[in-house]
Order: structure tokens, then sequence, then C-alpha cells
């Protein structure tokens, strides 16, 4: 709904304001798109190659700027659509990347969205300013820790196997006292654009706890429940530690599944 002023002489400070006072940053938006491949037993993430300035040749997610007459969610799908073709997908909001230095242009700030997919439905191909979209396996491991009484700091290198291997290096810094507060840092891009190879292990481990704690598997899978199929799926993601999570999981969708036949028969 647009505003309309409470009095004339609202009116006037608003006719006579001056936006070009206060500096404003660019806004942009990023989707962090997961699949899960059956035939290979992985997780994928879906990355674009960059054809422009900057990290020009670099891996990022598919996203770009907003315009000024649309949502940051929409952005994000017609970012999605032109940079891969991938339209239809459900995405939730996962991050704000907003460091004054993350995009040499200008001063950006990047809403990120997750997304999960069946990677059967999806046919991604590059277009726009993205010269290839492609998928990777995803994985990470702790490469080093280190704590003291005040916090936990973990070196975690992320494995992103596709056309080419790209271990990006992060680093992550926990604290023990008060309100809890972790904070990254990217060490090593290796290949990976702007701060993306942080975003991705933010954006999988987002995964994971959706995956633990929601129905997002939903996404991954056949229209048809299949056990079978969504066991696999947990034991891709979770390993040794997959039972708990999985047997969760499959009572939320047996149950959602018996209330929808209830009240569709």
């Amino acid at each position: 709904m647009k505003y309309r002023p409470r009095s004339t002489e609202e009116a006037e400070y608003l006719k006579n304001f001056d936006p070009s006072k206060y500096p404003k940053p660019a806004v942009a938006a990023d989707i962090a798109l997961f699949a899960y491949d059956a035939t290979e037993c992985s997780i994928k993430l879906l990355l674009v190659k960059r054809g422009g300035f900057p990290y020009r040749g670099d891996w990022a997610f598919p996203g770009g700027f907003v315009n000024m007459d649309e949502t940051v969610d929409t952005a994000a799908r017609r970012e999605l659509l032109e940079e891969t073709g991938v339209k239809d997908v459900y995405l939730e909001p996962l991050e704000v990347f907003s460091d004054p230095d993350r995009d040499p242009r200008e001063r950006v700030i990047t809403v990120a969205y997750l997304a999960f997919a069946n990677l059967k439905k999806l046919n991604p191909k590059a277009g726009d300013d993205a010269k290839e979209a492609e998928w990777f396996a995803v994985s990470e491991s702790i490469a080093h820790t280190a704590e003291t009484e005040a916090y936990i700091e973990r070196t975690v290198e992320i494995t992103l196997a596709g056309p080419v291997t790209m271990c990006p290096v992060v680093r992550e810094r926990t604290s023990r006292s008060g309100i809890k507060r972790t904070e990254y840092e990217i060490l090593y891009r290796d290949g990976m654009a702007f701060e993306h190879g942080m975003g991705v292990m933010i954006a999988y481990r987002r995964l994971l706890e959706r995956l633990r704690h929601s129905d997002i598997a939903r996404n991954a899978l056949s229209e048809t429940f299949d056990p079978g199929q969504l066991e696999a799926l947990y034991k891709t993601a979770f390993r040794e530690k997959y039972e708990e999570a999985y047997q969760a999981v499959k009572k939320r969708i047996e149950t959602t599944d018996r209330i929808h036949c209830r009240f569709t028969v």
C-alpha cells in the first residue's frame, strides 16, 4: 500500500526531501539451490561461472541486483531464472551478507536464499551474465580447532566437486560466554567469488538443520512418498547419525499424508 502523508506539513517535507544527502547501498539477491542426487548419493549445489567483472571466471551463487520496482523475493526468482533457467522452486530467506568491502564495485548488501529441490525436475542452463551453470557435490570437514575460555575457533574446509574441485576455507569463531555469537571469515576463496565460499558453508549447515527439523525433504523427493528414497537422502546428509533425523521426518511426512488423504478422499 502506497504511503499517504497525514498532513500538509508532512506532504511538504516529503516533497522537499533530498535522498542524495544519504549514500545508499545497492541490494542484491543470491540463491543457494541444493538438490539431492540419488544416483551419486550426494547433495549438490547449483553454481554459475561469472561472465563479467569482478571475479570473472570464478564460481558463485546465481543472483544479482534488485530492481527499484521489485521485492527482494521477486529479484531472487528473476535472477535464478535469468542465470540458470530454473523456476518454480521453494525459496526461504537464509542470511544477509553486509560486509562493507564485500564487493569492489560499490557498497552492496546481499540477501541470500536457501532452496532444496528435486534434481530430476531441474535442467539448468546458463544465461544472462552467467557463462556456465553446473552442479557441485558439497561436503565439509574441520581442519583445525582451537579453544580458549572465551571462544571456540574452527578452520572449516568446504569441498565442492563438479567440473572443477574447489576447497574454500572458512574461519568460524563461536563465543562461549553470554549470548553465543558465531562470526565467520573467508580465509581462502579457491575459485569462489566474493564471500560465497563462506555462504556455501552457512547454507549447507542450514539445509541440514532444515532436513532435521522440517519437511523440506519433500522438495527433493518424488510426489509419491517413498521411505527408501527418504532414508537414502538422510544417510547421505547425516551418515552414521542419520537414524534419529530420518525417523522423525518420516513420521511427520506419513502423518501429513494421512491427514491430507482424510480431507481429500
